[in-house]
C-alpha cells in the first residue's frame, strides 16, 4: 500500500531552487513531508569543471543514498546539471529517483510540440536539458527539435519581455523553462508570446503525487 505521508527528499544546489520546489510541493502534493538537502557549492564546482567529474558524480550518488537510508520514499534533483547522474542512481535503488525535468519534457512531449526552446541560466544547464528532451523522445519516429536559449535572468517582469522577443526570433511552438529558478516567468512568458510554456517544478511534484500515492496523475488545474 504506498505511504499516505510520502517522504520525499529533494537535493538542491541553489536556494531559489529548493524555495521552489518546495511551494510546488505543498500545492501539488500537500501529502508530501518535504525534505530538503542542500549543497551550496554543487553547481559552483559543476561549472568551474565544465561538467560531471567522477568526483562530483559520486557526491550526488552520496547525497541520494543518503536520503533513501534515512527513510525518503523518494528523490527529486533540483539541479539540471546533475540529471546525467539519475541513470545510475536507478540501478542502485528501487525507489523512485527523478531528474528535475523529467515531469517537465513528458509534458513538452504530450503537447505535440515539433520545435521547443529550452531555456537555461546556466550553461553547464544546456547539454543535460538537450540530452533529457532527446532521452524522454527516443521512442519517437520524430522527436521535437531541441533550441537551447541561454538567458541569464532575475525572473523580473523585464526578463520575461528580452525572453519573449528572443522566442520570437526563434520561431518555437513550445517552451520548456530547464531550470527551476525560471519557473516564476512561466505566466509573463505564456502570455507575452502565446506560447505553450512549461515549469519543471509543478510538473515534477504532480508526477511524483501520481507515482507515490498510486493514482493518475493532474496535469491541469
Amino acid at each position: 500500500m504506498p505511504p499516505s505521508r510520502p517522504l520525499l527528499a529533494m537535493i538542491h544546489a541553489v536556494a531559489r531552487s529548493a524555495e521552489l520546489a518546495d511551494a510546488a510541493v505543498r500545492e501539488r502534493f500537500p501529502e508530501a513531508v518535504p525534505w530538503h538537502l542542500f549543497d551550496g557549492r554543487l553547481l559552483e564546482e559543476v561549472e568551474h569543471a565544465g561538467g560531471l567529474t567522477p568526483g562530483l558524480r559520486s557526491r550526488m550518488l552520496r547525497l541520494i543514498g543518503h536520503a533513501f537510508t534515512e527513510g525518503a520514499d523518494a528523490v527529486l534533483l533540483t539541479c539540471s546539471s546533475y540529471g546525467p547522474v539519475v541513470e545510475e542512481a536507478r540501478r542502485m535503488w528501487d525507489r523512485p529517483i527523478d531528474r528535475p525535468d523529467d515531469a517537465l519534457f513528458d509534458r513538452v512531449l504530450r503537447s505535440g510540440a515539433r520545435r521547443v526552446a529550452l531555456i537555461c541560466t546556466s550553461a553547464a544547464a544546456v547539454a543535460p536539458a538537450v540530452d533529457g528532451l532527446a532521452m524522454a523522445a527516443r521512442s519517437r519516429d520524430r522527436p521535437p527539435e531541441a533550441v537551447p536559449l541561454l538567458c541569464p535572468t532575475t525572473s523580473g517582469a523585464a526578463d520575461a519581455g528580452a525572453l519573449a522577443a528572443r522566442l520570437a526570433e526563434a520561431g518555437v511552438d513550445a517552451v520548456a523553462l530547464a531550470q527551476y529558478s525560471l519557473a516564476p516567468l512561466a505566466g509573463a512568458v505564456a502570455a507575452a508570446t502565446g506560447l505553450s510554456v512549461h515549469a519543471g517544478p509543478e510538473a515534477a511534484a504532480g508526477r511524483l503525487r501520481a507515482r507515490l500515492l498510486g493514482i493518475e496523475e493532474e496535469v491541469d488545474r
